[in-house]
């Protein structure tokens, strides 16, 4: 009997998805050590990484998973049969990496699964969610720090011209012209850097002159501000305020709801086999 054959039945002996994940703790460097030094039995090393990692996702231990993904699958995927058994290991180890958001690897799973006519109704939202996350862990740099660095910077910067200065209100209409005009502008770049992934599909220059038209919209909204500040000077802070929530308002649709639904959308799309679509 091989050693992972040993391994095997060691599983086959437990009843209980408590009992696999203490064998687990107890042995994961034995069972590695001979998943790694496997030479020919790959349907069982399939079906060994199967059992460990649905029992860890049903224990959420998903810390665990990722652990047998990195150090465990990923040596050994190139040798690994197509079959439905691994369809079913990376069911479990994208459930598990979307689980502890590792959505670079779960959205690289749950793209080979589409593509290969899982039945992807059992992915529920774990699909656009992670690869939504998967380009947010990609971008962020460029499209949340430093735009949020330079949102800070002119905010600090209105608040010492006005600490400074007895120009209050010129000051203020200043500060939300330019922020109205830099947040459209950030919008804009923000959603150019996510789609760049996705510009050879061909809906994709429809949805750009879509979301162009809506940030125009959002553009000219805030101007408001302008003729309702000439009819009635007293009423500059309320609108500077209802302004300022209008922006968040504005921000939290863009980035929790429209942004993860669009590109979980072209995601699957791009990856979603015949069967599928």
């Amino acid at each position: 009997m091989s050693k992972l054959k040993k391994v095997k039945a060691d599983l086959q002996s437990l009843k209980t998805d408590a009992q696999i994940v203490n064998y687990w703790e107890h042995n994961h460097s034995r069972v590695l050590e001979r998943i790694n030094n496997s030479e020919s039995d790959w349907e069982e090393v399939t079906d060994v990484m199967y059992q460990f990692a649905k029992s860890l996702n049903d224990r959420e231990q998903y810390s665990a998973v990722y652990y047998l993904y990195k150090v465990g699958y990923l040596k050994v995927e190139n040798h690994l049969i197509q079959s439905n058994e691994l369809n079913e290991l990376k069911y479990e180890f994208g459930k598990g990496l979307h689980h502890n958001r590792k959505y670079k690897y779960s959205n690289r799973l749950f793209n080979e699964l589409g593509e290969v006519g899982f039945d992807i109704s059992r992915l529920e939202g774990w699909w656009d969610q992670s690869a939504f996350g998967s380009s947010r862990e990609k971008y962020w740099y460029k499209a949340e720090l430093l735009p949020g660095l330079m949102t800070l910077l002119i905010t600090l910067i209105y608040i010492f011209l006005v600490s400074k200065t007895e120009e209050f209100i010129i000051s203020t209409i200043c500060f939300v012209l330019l922020m109205e005009l830099f947040e459209t502008y950030r919008y804009k770049y923000k959603i150019s850097i996510y789609l760049k992934e996705y510009e050879h599909q061909n809906e994709v220059k429809e949805i750009d002159r879509k979301i162009k038209k809506k940030l125009l919209l959002e553009l000219l909204l805030s101007l408001i501000f302008y003729p309702i500040y000439l009819i009635n000077q007293d009423w500059l802070i309320p609108v500077v305020i209802a302004l300022g929530a209008y922006f968040q308002i504005f921000n939290y649709w863009l980035n929790d709801h429209y942004l993860p639904q669009l590109i979980g959308d072209l995601n699957r799309r791009k990856h979603l086999s015949k069967e599928n679509q």
